[in-house]
């Protein structure tokens, strides 16, 4: 659980364990098998109503030393700007894989409480479900984006007017690529309704790639690093134009 000590970690080279069954068998196999170990055992946590903040971050370590073990590596950098709010804040980045909705918690939610903007299906997700929920997530149709606006306005101001701040992904679903064409203005709106800050942060998650049959399930490739940076927090007072094009650069 080292990334969480500092502002900026770096898979190490020495002392790092690679799990015997990645070495004989290759990354993806014993990475979805670890995996839903780790989903399986905090979604008993989540049913018991005992999934709060604190196992919630646990468990995005726990899932963290899985990349490793399975051969993969981590690069994070850019804490010190979430070290640095006093207070919530909205955060903005983009969407490339599931790994990101793994990993945030335990790099965020370790220094500040936080809720996501997920899709409603995956609130109902039987495996998933359980522990999206205990979050107490903004749920989004994104069928309608009009009604999607105004319960995120809503939803959103009431949980960052609580302490609690709100990460939100504006591209419609996750992409391997960035397209800023599809890449909306929601969480720059919210912010600025709301008089908070935003945080921006950008993800390089390919390592777990998008399956043909099954989205979720493709192949794992160890050899694309996972990266996540986050960027200096733009004031509340930037108008949100201003601000989506600070995010988006």
């Amino acid at each position: 659980y080292r990334f969480i000590e500092n502002d900026s970690y770096s898979t190490p080279d020495d002392g790092r364990h690679v799990c015997w069954t990645a070495r004989l068998f290759g990354a993806t196999l014993p990475f979805y098998l670890k995996t839903l170990k780790v989903v399986l055992k905090y979604r008993s946590v989540a049913l018991r109503g005992e999934l709060d903040h604190k196992r919630w971050v646990e468990s995005s370590l726990v899932w963290s030393e899985v990349i490793e073990q399975c051969k993969g590596r981590i690069e994070i950098s850019g804490r010190e700007h979430i070290r640095a709010l006093d207070g919530p804040a909205v955060f903005v980045g983009n969407h490339m894989s599931t790994a990101e909705a793994f990993l945030l918690p335990g790099v965020i939610v370790s220094i500040l409480p936080l809720t996501f903007v997920v899709k409603d299906a995956l609130v109902d997700q039987p495996l998933f479900g359980h522990i999206m929920r205990a979050s107490d997530p903004i749920t989004v149709s994104r069928d309608n984006s009009r009604a999607d606006l105004k319960k995120v306005m809503t939803s959103g101001k009431e949980h960052l007017a609580k302490g609690t701040s709100v990460l939100i992904f504006p591209q419609s679903t996750r992409s391997p690529v960035f397209d800023e064409s599809k890449f909306n203005s929601l969480g720059a709106k919210l912010a600025g309704r709301a008089g908070v800050p935003v945080v921006p942060f950008a993800v390089k998650t390919d390592m777990w790639s998008t399956g043909r049959l099954i989205k979720d399930l493709g192949p794992i490739l160890p050899e694309k690093t996972v990266h996540l940076k986050f960027g200096p927090a733009i004031p509340a007072d930037v108008d949100s134009k201003t601000a989506q094009q600070r995010i988006v650069a």
